[in-house]
């Protein structure tokens, strides 16, 4: 028989979560407290307090109770998977979250979303095949769920096993034809194999269905891949225009324009993506390329002892001492070469450039002495080759 006192904790339960789902946290939080009263071990109106004091920015109250449910004997498996995705989701706190899903699938064997939220923890902690094997057994459970073949085909891409990946995503999308998220990795996948007139196909599906900055981001690089730079450029400005901060986009899209040798414009760009992450190396390797490319040496010059403070790639080492030697700055640019060569006596381009500098210094000896140092160190250099013989014929 149901005593007046369960009936009670129930009733204002089921009061407080309907606030919760309507957004009105404060009156659920009295809700579920009250409930609360009622049942010190009311493990449901906890786990939905837990939520509702995050909602309203209460992280701070949350700990203690999640500590409380975390050492408990509670027998309900909805319970454990919700902190589970508390402790996933929000506290990063995996081990704890595998604890948890695993706790609810000891108290009940066939529940799926705690063999797929297990599965997502898993591949969070990088144990691929272990997720793959749990997301599998979620779908046994629960085979019309397409979220669930979105995790398998996640993992098995992740495996490098894109075949398996793509009939998980297409599985995906017989369940349910506006997964987005299936068909825009079916179209990733599809374009990185060399199948981009069906990644189009899919991503066009995709921007049917909902206009987003990143579904355009992805239709820009398969139109890249296919030439078809016009018309990427042409997205990748759709997708900017909905999204200016996409760091990704502003990079792409200086990429496209020096593909397009469109220099000036991918300064523009890369200004963008080092406004937004000053310490992106790859991208002051492209603004320092454009720059270069221009004639703007004084320039990219500022450009290299800038990233030079964040890292020092031998690549910019030598981009530096290069464009000091165009400069005819060349005691600087030997000065580097030297360095360099104290660290790495086998580095050819730095022989090479040496041989430059001495050859615009009037010394043809030192000159062609560097140069056969660097085709030593490197036989197949075809510009120290050529350079050796321009020396040799002048």
């Amino acid at each position: 028989m149901v005593n007046e006192s369960d009936l009670k904790k129930e009733e204002l339960y089921d009061k407080g979560i309907y606030d919760y789902k309507n957004n009105n946290f404060e009156e659920a939080l009295k809700l579920l407290n009250e409930a609360i009263v009622c049942d010190g071990k009311f493990y449901r109106a906890k786990i939905a307090k837990i939520y509702c004091l995050y909602k309203m920015g209460r992280l701070n109250e949350v700990h203690s109770i999640c500590d409380e449910i975390y050492s408990s004997d509670c027998l309900d498996e909805e319970v454990w998977c919700k902190l589970g995705d508390f402790y996933l989701n929000v506290g990063r706190m995996f081990e704890n979250a595998l604890i948890c899903f695993n706790k609810a699938i000891e108290i009940n064997q066939l529940y799926a979303d705690a063999w797929d939220m297990r599965g997502s923890v898993l591949s969070v902690m990088g144990n691929m095949e272990e997720a793959l094997n749990s997301h599998k057994r979620a779908a046994e459970l629960d085979s019309n769920n397409s979220s669930i073949y979105d995790n398998i085909a996640y993992c098995y891409a992740s495996l490098s096993m894109f075949d398996n990946a793509l009939e998980a995503y297409y599985k995906a999308i017989e369940i349910d034809p506006e997964d987005i998220n299936a068909l825009s990795n079916i179209a990733s996948i599809l374009n990185n194999i060399g199948k981009s007139e069906e990644a189009l196909d899919y991503i066009n599906r995709a921007l049917e269905i909902k206009e987003d900055y990143n579904l355009l981001y992805y239709k820009a690089v398969v139109l890249f891949t296919l030439e078809k730079f016009d018309e990427s450029l042409e997205t990748i400005n759709q997708s900017l225009e909905l999204y200016s901060f996409n760091h990704n986009g502003w990079k792409f899209k200086g990429q496209l324009l020096i593909e397009m040798e469109n220099y000036q414009e991918a300064i523009l760009a890369y200004d963008k993506v080092l406004t937004y992450d000053p310490s992106d190396v790859q991208g002051w390797f492209y603004m320092i390329t454009s720059l270069v490319n221009l004639g703007m040496l004084e320039e990219a010059l500022e450009g290299c002892n800038e990233v030079l403070k964040i890292d020092s790639a031998v690549f910019f080492i030598f981009e530096k001492a290069n464009i000091l030697y165009e400069l005819d700055r060349l005691d600087e640019s030997l000065e580097i070469c030297n360095a360099q060569l104290n660290s790495d006596k086998f580095d050819s381009d730095f022989y090479l450039l040496k041989a430059k500098i001495y050859n615009k210094k009037d010394d043809k000896n030192r000159a062609i002495e560097y140069v056969e140092k660097a085709i030593e160190y490197n036989s197949i250099m075809e510009d120290a080759i050529s350079f050796r013989e321009e020396l040799l014929n002048g």
